[in-house]
């Protein structure tokens, strides 16, 4: 995979900060909160809000989009559920505080509200980009959930209705002897 870092090729999201092309994703399950259904799918963000103080060398006034995610999997506090769990703060500040010292810049903000805010926008730009060059994570990976959890493609398409006389031609045609 291209390391977009060492070659300057800088993508960037649409609030203007670099994307990572090269973070390894994570398999999750994916739910459609409308339907119930599932899928599995990949993530590399999993964006949570930290305080610039809790970051070394950050600035401790802002607020920071940093990834839960790190080489490939969510980092959770150690003994919490894997799907509810919380995500382990100390360990993601200190892998943010590593990268910062590398020159990367992570999304970050004068506020937690504005920080929140943008998370959504943030992953999805991240999406998107990682989509449009087809690595895990991206949204050409992550269609929408379909009703009843059923993929798209999946099943067949239906035929062709048949024409109005041969409808009925089949509503009169006997089928045999009844039982």
């Amino acid at each position: 995979m291209p390391d977009n870092r060492q070659r300057d090729e800088t993508v960037r999201d649409s609030l203007g900060f670099p994307i990572d092309l090269t973070r390894p994703a994570a398999e999750v399950d994916v739910v459609n909160e409308e339907t119930g259904g599932s899928r599995k799918g990949y993530e590399t963000e999993y964006a949570i809000a930290v305080s610039g103080a809790k970051i070394r060398g950050a600035d401790p006034a802002r607020w920071y989009l940093i990834p839960g995610i790190w080489d490939g999997e969510k980092r959770l506090v150690e003994g919490t559920d894997t799907e509810y769990g919380m995500i382990d703060e100390k360990y993601i500040a200190g892998r943010a505080a590593s990268e910062m010292e590398n020159g990367w810049e992570f999304p970050n903000f004068e506020s937690l509200e504005a920080a929140n805010e943008a998370a959504p926008q943030r992953v999805q730009s991240v999406g998107v980009e990682r989509g449009k060059r087809n690595l895990p994570g991206g949204s050409v990976q992550n269609p929408p959930v379909p009703q009843f959890g059923i993929p798209p493609g999946a099943l067949l398409p239906a035929p062709p209705p048949l024409p109005a006389e041969d409808r009925m031609s089949r509503l009169l045609t006997p089928r045999g002897p009844r039982r």
